[in-house]
This record gives C-alpha cells, structure tokens and sequence, in this order.
C-alpha cells in the first residue's frame, strides 16, 4: 500500500470544532482525485476571533526543528547550532482573514534520547504535529515512524482519533 502524502489546511473551528485535510493523494493520483477528511479538533479560543492551537515540532536531533521555527516565526537564521534544552515554545499569530486570526503555539521539542521521558507532559493538549526529518541523514527519516507511533500513543483528540501530522523534510 503506498505511503499517502497529506496537505493540511487549518479552517474556521466553531462549536463543533472541526480539521479538515484537503487534498490528500497517494502516488500516482492527482489532485483531481483529491479527498476531504473531518477530525474533531477542539481549539482554545481566546476571543471570538482569535484561536489558540498548541502544534509540537518533533524529529532527532540536528534535522533543523528549532531552524524551522525560526524561520517560520522571524523569517530569520543562524548558522550557529544550538541545542534545544527539554523544549522552547513560541508564538506565531497568523492573520487568516479580516475576521479571524490564528495563534500557532509552537512547541520546539528536544530531539535527544534522554529528554523522550517527558514528551507525554509536552505532547499534552496539542492540536497537531510537525515531524521533520532530515535529507541528509537517512536514519532521522527512517526515525520519523518511531516519533509518529510516539506521538499516537502519547497523544489523541478528544475522540480518541491521532492528531493531524506532517511530515516535514528538512536542509
């Protein structure tokens, strides 16, 4: 069965709160024979035009998360590699619309071995994920499997259903 590849887009989330991933395909298909999921995916709101989503960045170490985030955030980057220590978070509001505006709630999570005791704590109460892996590094892709089995056993929405993932390739 081929691996499918999933374009995710975060829509309006009222009462009953809901994810929609458009465009999924799997090799070969095209994108006229795309396909709509819904997933329950309960949202902070913080004010009636603002929401709050909580989306961790898991992958080894050195695939470039905190870079990603940086340069997502602050359209910025350093050279210079500094470890992340435990976990970082930072905010990124989006202007979605005029009536609406997204706060992503980016958890940059320590890759190493000896930080994963804690990920339960970390991964509480998220709204997605990103996995990143990098191309250089065959092993951090062949990795991202064991962070996805960690992330659906550490983390669910409220149905019980996983968290919508991405899976990020990197440098």
């Amino acid at each position: 069965m081929p691996e499918k590849i999933q374009l995710l887009f975060w829509p309006r989330i009222g009462e009953a709160h809901q994810f929609q991933q458009t465009n999924t395909f799997e090799e070969g298909e095209s994108n006229s024979e795309s396909h709509i999921y819904q997933h329950q995916l309960p949202a902070t709101t913080t004010t009636m035009e603002e929401e709050l989503y909580k989306v961790i960045i898991v992958g080894d170490p050195n695939v470039g998360k905190t870079s990603f985030v940086q340069r997502y955030v602050e359209n910025s980057f350093s050279s210079c590699y500094k470890g992340t220590v435990g976990v970082d978070f930072t905010l990124k509001t989006v202007k979605w619309s005029e009536e609406r505006t997204l706060k992503l709630q980016l958890w940059d999570i320590a890759g190493q071995e000896r930080f994963t005791w804690m990920t339960k704590i970390y991964y509480r109460h998220c709204h997605g994920c990103v996995i990143i892996f990098d191309l250089t590094n065959r092993n951090s892709f062949l990795n991202a499997k064991k962070w996805k089995r960690d992330i659906d056993t550490k983390c669910t929405l409220p149905d019980g259903s996983p968290i919508p993932c991405i899976l990020l390739a990197n440098k």
